[in-house]
């Protein structure tokens, strides 16, 4: 991931919410591009009041969209954002009601 693909998806997760930190982490951690690139498109799609998104379907989503990352990330994202996966066996994705 280039510097400049970095410092683009920092400035986007800054707009939309407190995401900045745990990004980070997951650079720090050598997220993917694309992953990084999905956190930040499912945290835009899926703002509430036009803050942050549901911290559990985000955490449901980041563990379904991880399971081609390294191991650790599933670590990361569990460790970072606390509680519980998901409601019940889903989470909200825009529109759309989806399994874990």
């Amino acid at each position: 991931m280039t510097k400049t693909q970095t410092f683009s998806i920092l400035a986007s997760i800054s707009r939309e919410g407190g995401m900045e930190t745990f990004f980070k982490m997951l650079i720090e951690a050598q997220a993917t591009y694309n992953f990084l690139e999905e956190l930040s498109s499912f945290n835009e799609r899926n703002l509430i009041h036009g803050k942050e998104c549901c911290p559990r379907c985000l955490k449901a989503h980041l563990l379904k969209a991880s399971k081609d990352e390294p191991v650790h990330f599933h670590k990361t994202i569990k460790g970072y954002l606390r509680g519980e996966i998901g409601h019940n066996g889903y989470y909200l994705d825009g529109d759309e009601v989806i399994k874990i």
